[in-house]
């Protein structure tokens, strides 16, 4: 048997693919709607019977390593020495941190490019308190001039012998 002209099988018109792809468009949106943890309210929900959105969506922190449980540790207690620094020395003072690669050297940034400004942060900053919050080595980074392409160069360091003594060394 050869069949000419169209099948006689059912077609589908334009309306009724407009009704299921409608259906199928709403079938798609209340399953997005369920598996969303937006749709887990405490709407409706007595106290104390549910937990909170809040704990829906909040995240789990990734467990500390011993070393970044150390290095927290170690900057808490230093938290009263940059308060120091921020606070009482804030015009010599444009930013102090400790060193990437040791946690024993800090890195202190002068505010302005002046001669005298390593001796007044040696003073000031470092020699009081340094040695105690567990600094033994400064880098002191004066500011460039305006145009250069870093904004920092190392002007100084200092190292703190077995006393608590610092020894500066101009480069």
């Amino acid at each position: 048997m050869v069949y000419r002209g169209r099948p006689r099988g059912r077609s589908l018109s334009p309306g009724r693919a407009l009704i299921l792809f409608a259906v199928a468009l709403a079938s798609g949106t209340l399953v997005f709607w369920l598996a969303s943890p937006r749709s887990r309210s405490s709407a409706g929900v007595a106290p104390g019977a549910g937990a909170s959105s809040n704990a829906d969506t909040a995240s789990i922190p990734a467990p500390l390593t011993p070393e970044q449980k150390e290095h927290n540790a170690i900057e808490a207690q230093r938290a009263p020495f940059y308060g120091r620094l921020r606070g009482q020395l804030g015009d010599l003072v444009a930013a102090a941190r400790p060193a990437d690669e040791d946690q024993a050297t800090l890195l202190l940034y002068a505010q302005h490019d002046d001669e005298h400004a390593v001796d007044e942060l040696l003073a000031q900053a470092v020699q009081p308190d340094a040695y105690r919050y567990g600094f033994r080595h400064v880098r002191f980074y004066l500011p460039n001039p305006p145009g250069s392409l870093d904004k920092y160069h190392l002007a100084a360091e200092a190292s703190a012998d077995d006393n608590g003594a610092w020894q500066a060394f101009y480069k």
